[in-house]
């Protein structure tokens, strides 16, 4: 689920090591972190989220489907129409966002022992993502804008690494501007962050982890 500009030549090697790495000793996992939901699959975590849900709760799971096919009808209407949407309807839609999250984590023993460990895990999460990408598309001013995504991102990196492959080594390839972690040091353009030094993904990554997080643009 990689926007174009990551579509060139050089990503290749890349994506050729980790399809090579599959059945070595050491495979190499691909895992995302933002909090887009981008990709000609994207429509498919309505029917993630609505099976998983049907096994405790039917009912709620016929929600929760109608729920997330209402988002995606938004979300396809473009940028425009997509935010004036949001912004319509922001809390009823986070909150039931939130309210999914808590569910899977309130089910999530009785959802693992029927799906295995991880599925339940990354809908949980995925429906934190979902409650932060509401907020950050109907943030008030820029500020506020680029930080609810880079502290979402960062919450969605550090469960990667803390709950979905706890101690595994952990390479994050992003743009410089999310993983950098002093953007105070780094005058902002006026065109998009006038006289702002907004915290990006690497600042909260730098404060939870310190200096265990090495950063190379």
């Amino acid at each position: 689920s990689l926007i174009g500009v990551w579509h060139t030549k050089e990503m290749l090697p890349l994506f050729q090591r980790i399809v090579a790495s599959r059945n070595s000793p050491r495979p190499i996992q691909l895992a995302g972190f933002d909090i887009q939901p981008i990709g000609s699959r994207r429509r498919r975590r309505s029917a993630f989220f609505g099976d998983l849900v049907n096994v405790a709760d039917p009912q709620y799971g016929r929600e929760v489907l109608a729920l997330d096919t209402e988002f995606f009808d938004a979300y396809d209407k473009g940028s425009a129409a997509r935010r004036d949407y949001l912004r319509k309807n922001r809390e009823r839609i986070a909150s039931a966002y939130d309210t999914l999250a808590a569910f899977f984590d309130s089910r999530m023993e009785e959802l693992q022992r029927h799906a295995g460990r991880v599925a339940p895990l990354v809908a949980r999460q995925e429906a934190r993502s979902a409650a932060a990408y509401v907020r950050f598309q109907t943030s008030p001013d820029m500020k506020s804008y680029a930080e609810a995504r880079d502290e979402a991102m960062f919450q969605n990196l550090r469960f990667l690494a803390e709950e979905l492959f706890p101690g595994e080594k952990i390479v994050v390839w992003g743009h410089n501007y999310h993983v950098r972690y002093d953007n105070a040091a780094i005058p902002p353009s006026e065109a998009i962050f006038p006289g702002v030094a907004a915290r990006s993904m690497g600042t909260w990554t730098r404060d939870h982890v310190g200096r265990a997080a090495i950063t190379i643009r």
